[in-house]
């Protein structure tokens, strides 16, 4: 089942927090409804894939969610450890944007090097994420119901999402596309 993440999720503005770190991705009604069991998820974003993750019981929005903030660099838990603090002070895209007390957040949900490469990348998007950039991500959704870790490993694996642990990074990724 695909799913446009304006279908799942209502962006809102923290009105306590910081740009870029300001935005809350509510769940829209119902949505949980669907998305309630165990499973697989594929992230896409302008069609490209991303990030594949899974979740055990009734947790595919919350895994979702986490994954939209830390991807986008957008959402108002996002927090750092020191490999994503460097790559974002080295950046000159993003670094301008980012203060050392928000760079210093380590509760949250923790982005890592090839996720804040990945916003780099898309800032001209994300800086001015709305409803109407939301539309560009995708959720592909399979429910499963065993060995759900085993089978999303093999294909993190096989599939090497840029936004995964097990992903590549933009230079290794655009070599594979030449070579296609």
């Amino acid at each position: 089942m695909f799913f446009k993440a304006d279908e799942l999720f209502q962006i809102k503005v923290d009105q306590n927090a910081v740009f870029p770190l300001n935005l809350i991705f509510d769940y829209e009604k119902n949505a949980n409804e669907t998305l309630n069991q165990p499973g697989i998820f594929f992230m896409l974003y302008k069609g490209e894939l991303i990030y594949i993750g899974y979740a055990i019981q009734q947790e595919a929005l919350d895994r979702m969610h986490r994954q939209l903030e830390t991807i986008t660099l957008r959402g108002s838990s996002v927090s750092f450890n020191d490999l994503a603090v460097s790559t974002i002070r080295n950046s000159k895209t993003i670094s301008p944007f980012f203060t050392n007390t928000m760079l210093e957040r380590r509760n949250g949900f923790e982005t890592s090097q090839k996720r804040i490469l990945f916003a780099e990348n898309h800032w001209q998007d994300f800086a001015f994420l709305d409803q109407c950039i939301l539309k560009n991500f995708v959720f592909d959704w399979y429910p499963i119901d065993s060995d759900i870790p085993s089978k999303c490993n093999a294909l993190k694996e096989m599939l090497k999402p840029r936004c995964n642990q097990e992903g590549i990074l933009q230079r290794e990724y655009e070599g594979l596309i030449n070579k296609l």
